[in-house]
């Protein structure tokens, strides 16, 4: 028996007579703690990487924040995509930035606007919900140092993604699992109907979000162009698709 055939992947299972049995309830116990130790300890290290980047950049993209829908003084796990994401995912594609307008949709406190900053694109803009999100993003774009930042322009717009106006230009959209399908689909159809009145080189990054890939490659507009995983901890991944917007 392989090990993903086993109903409890990664519980040792002992053999009965022959017959193999599933592990004692001390065991079944003693391997969750062990995966509840790995990722603390896996957060741990997310945590001490991204507060150097952090530390040395003089921005705050880690901590805890506000909470972005109630706008109240509740705080919530703040989670945003690793400085070197771009990077990861740049280097399998083709690119003249120079044509190009990267908008990151729910940038929360713009650690990827930031990161986009350092290519040569025509604009970088982080398109977030949230008033106290957009506050740290704008703060963390006057306050950062020791990155060399090649964009012509960089912006934090707040307003729903929804209603963001689609750049004329050619564009590079960047979705770390910001929103529901439901909101993200109204975001497509917006990016879509950009392209019919003025068509152009669309390309939407989606990173995480593999549980809505199915609706998301039913969309006659769109084109998988790549497709893989990047990791975002010691030995966590997340699903990366690279989308193009087509004719219909």
């Amino acid at each position: 028996m392989l090990w993903y055939d086993k109903p409890f992947c990664g519980i040792e299972y002992h053999k009965v007579a022959g017959v193999l049995q599933p592990p004692s309830r001390t065991l079944r116990r003693r391997s969750v703690a062990q995966r509840r130790i790995r990722t603390f300890f896996e957060w741990q290290l997310k945590k001490s990487r991204e507060t150097i980047f952090d530390l040395i950049y003089g921005v705050d993209t880690f901590r805890w924040a506000l909470d972005p829908v109630r706008n109240t003084s509740t705080r919530f796990v703040y989670d945003a995509a690793p400085w070197s994401t771009l990077r990861r995912i740049f280097r399998h594609l083709s690119l003249d930035f120079s044509r190009f307008t990267f908008v990151d949709m729910g940038c929360g406190k713009g650690r990827m606007v930031l990161a986009a900053s350092a290519f040569p694109f025509v604009s970088v803009v982080g398109v977030e919900f949230s008033p106290p999100l957009c506050r740290i993003a704008e703060s963390n774009l006057v306050k950062c140092r020791r990155l060399r930042r090649r964009a012509q322009s960089t912006r934090i717009i707040e307003c729903d993604a929804t209603k963001f106006a689609i750049p004329c230009t050619p564009c590079v959209f960047f979705f770390y699992n910001p929103f529901s399908f439901e909101l993200l689909e109204t975001v497509i159809q917006h990016i879509t109907d950009s392209y019919r009145q003025c068509p152009r080189d669309l390309l939407l990054i989606l990173v995480g979000m593999s549980t809505v890939l199915p609706q998301v490659t039913s969309i006659p507009a769109m084109k998988v162009l790549y497709s893989s995983s990047i990791p975002v901890g010691m030995s966590t991944n997340r699903s990366l698709y690279v989308f193009s917007v087509i004719g219909d």
